[in-house]
């Protein structure tokens, strides 16, 4: 058997003159929804939720790895899970909304950051396709959201064409 060095399909586009996107594999480079939610002056239910992103129709690759979400300090036993609102496929199958699709159990008691990928797995990475858009919402279980409870960060994204 002989050494071999191998290029990845990234170098290989880019020795050819090709565009070579953020991403691998994907036809575009990542684009950012960056994220500033402050729960307010009063404190909210267990079980209140956090709006967070809004993303386009089409065909979006979260990059979930990539991403990071920073909060406050909720409090004892508070945890975060991450989901997506409903939404409807180009051939209009309907998609119910799932409200830890993309990560749970985050420990949200004291003041952090995650990367939410907990429930995703692999490449880290969840691709949608929707003919109006989703939206990516955080929802807190085991206590109230504190007032002035805040999440900041950014979740990147690929639009593919």
């Amino acid at each position: 058997m002989a050494a071999t060095a191998v290029a990845s399909d990234q170098i290989q586009k880019e020795e050819s003159g090709r565009f070579n996107p953020i991403s691998g594999g994907h036809d575009r480079p990542a684009q950012y929804k960056m994220i500033d939610v402050d729960q307010g002056a009063a404190a909210g239910d267990d079980g209140s939720t956090l709006r967070l992103a809004i993303f386009p129709p089409g065909k979006i690759t979260l990059l979930l790895a990539e991403a990071r979400l920073a909060h406050s300090a909720f409090g004892t036993s508070r945890v975060m899970k991450i989901g997506h609102t409903a939404y409807t496929e180009p051939d209009g199958d309907a998609v119910a909304a799932d409200d830890d699709d993309l990560d749970s159990n985050v420990d949200v008691s004291s003041a952090g950051s995650f990367a939410p990928t907990g429930t995703i797995g692999g490449a880290e990475t969840k691709t949608f396709e929707t003919k109006d858009g989703f939206e990516i919402f955080a929802t807190v279980t085991g206590g109230t959201i504190p007032a002035a409870a805040t999440v900041n960060g950014y979740i990147p994204f690929i639009k593919h064409q």
